[in-house]
């Protein structure tokens, strides 16, 4: 598996807290307009300033943008907004205030919105998909995490309300079993 760098200056640093899950989300945009937006520093609009761990592109290419053994957490997930209660470690997070990037890493998928918000799960081209599951094992390998729904989530489990159709195009529990 092939991962081409391409870093984001958009991250937390000297994070030391264990990853409790992979996050998926869908981009909304194609890869050129996707990589531009999750590390563009937007000087004159900080707050606005988004990234990711890794994009996929369409043709299953990979991308690396913050790297998250080095204490980098990407700035993907926003905050806790109405969050799935039946993730432990989400609940964990909303109790004691925790911000979810600290524990995540974050894999982009390109895919238009219109199949994320009709929820199109056969929109993801197979080259994609197997590009995902092989970086998902390997860094479930490399974390110590098993698959499970506990660890392997949608970015609507993090934010149900302005991010309920993210990923969209991954039907989740599908998967987990296919991991």
């Amino acid at each position: 598996m092939q991962i081409i760098n391409h870093p984001s200056p958009n991250y937390f640093s000297g994070i030391k807290a264990k990853i409790q899950a992979i996050v998926l989300h869908g981009t909304a945009g194609n890869l050129q307009s996707s990589l531009d937006e999750l590390t563009n520093p937007k000087p004159n609009n900080p707050d606005s300033r988004v990234s990711s761990n890794y994009v996929i592109g369409l043709d299953g290419s990979i991308y690396r943008l913050v790297s998250y053994w080095l204490g980098q957490r990407a700035w993907a997930n926003g905050v806790l907004n109405y969050p799935d209660r039946s993730i432990s470690w989400l609940v964990e997070c909303a109790i004691k205030g925790l911000n979810p990037n600290n524990y995540t890493i974050s894999i982009e998928h390109v895919a238009n919105s219109r199949d994320m918000i009709n929820r199109n799960y056969s929109a993801m081209p197979a080259v994609q998909l197997e590009a995902s599951k092989m970086l998902v094992k390997r860094l479930l390998k490399d974390t110590g995490l098993t698959a499970n729904h506990q660890t392997i989530i949608g970015h609507n489990q993090i934010d149900s309300i302005s991010r309920s159709n993210c990923p969209g195009i991954i039907n989740i529990p599908e998967y987990i079993a296919n991991i």
